[in-house]
């Protein structure tokens, strides 16, 4: 199994000056163990501070060369698909290779309506989301493209330089209906906070989706982002998640490790990781000896 880990956008229980301290403890971590960095897309959270998620991705990747960088997810609707694909090439290029272009349906209602952004049912974004992936691939090929969808539409448009290689397309989200968009167009797919039982039932539909859409069985990677809260005094661990329907690890490091294996023997390949004790650092260093057994 391969690991990732969030840069948080947002200083939770600490300053902003705490923030970028701890995040620079779990970057110099990661490029000490090679792990992913992955950054939210979200636009606002209370009346905390929020950084942008595509401007501290880029400046992050600037500065750490060798690690790759990933969305988690980017919403769809955010921004115009051709300019997405316009902006993931480039960073594809600039970056020698590093971006995993991560993407979903969007979800977040108050950011929707707090930026002006049409919030239609699920299924009209789901549509959407697809016809964003048919923009950008289609700009990818580095040809001109047309794409006349329902909701987006590129004509005789072209994105040069085109990406090389072709950045892995991470579909997220834990939907069935997302889940059949990730068998037809992704290279990977990502669970949000699901439990291994609930992982395991999904990566089933995925393999039966993915032979469905004349693609093999383990076509699409499998992946999952989880809250973490680890420490060596089992008083300190937060074992409730911070709101209800989702799932957390947490515990000591032989508790996590235990919970580390049950993702694994679901299915996951590759684990993004939230530290929910930031900007405490401890979590960040047990982690690093945990998953040496993997």
């Amino acid at each position: 199994m391969e690991f990732g880990v969030m840069i948080s956008p947002v200083p939770r229980q600490g300053t902003m000056q705490q923030m970028v301290e701890a995040n620079e403890r779990i970057l110099q971590t990661a490029n000490r163990n090679g792990w992913g960095l992955w950054f939210v897309d979200h636009l606002q959270q209370g009346e905390m501070p929020y950084l942008e998620g595509w401007t501290h991705m880029v400046h992050t990747s600037a500065r750490y060369p060798d690690l790759n960088v990933g969305s988690i997810v980017l919403c769809q609707s955010y921004r115009n698909p051709g300019q997405l694909a316009n902006m993931a090439a480039t960073l594809q290029f600039l970056s020698n290779g590093k971006l995993i272009f991560g993407i979903g349906a969007g979800w977040k209602e108050d950011e929707y309506l707090a930026y002006n952004y049409d919030f239609p049912r699920p299924g009209i974004r789901l549509k959407q989301l697809e016809e964003a992936l048919d923009v950008v691939t289609a700009l990818w090929t580095g040809k001109r493209v047309t794409v006349d969808g329902a909701y987006y539409r590129v004509t005789d448009a072209i994105a040069l330089p085109a990406p090389d290689p072709i950045p892995p397309i991470m579909i997220g989200g834990n939907g069935d209906k997302t889940v059949g968009i990730a068998a037809r167009y992704a290279d990977w797919w990502n669970a949000d906070l699901a439990t291994p039982e609930v992982f395991r039932q999904k990566v089933a539909i995925l393999r039966d989706k993915s032979v469905e859409a004349g693609r093999a069985a383990g076509a699409v990677r499998p992946t999952a982002f989880n809250m973490l809260s680890l420490s060596a005094d089992p008083d300190k661990v937060m074992r409730k998640p911070p709101r209800e329907g989702i799932h957390m690890i947490a515990g000591t490091p032989d508790e996590v490790r235990d919970q580390i294996r049950e993702y694994q023997d679901a299915g996951v390949t590759y684990m993004q990781i939230n530290f929910m004790d930031f900007p405490d650092p401890e979590a960040v260093e047990l982690f690093e000896e945990v998953v040496k057994d993997f």
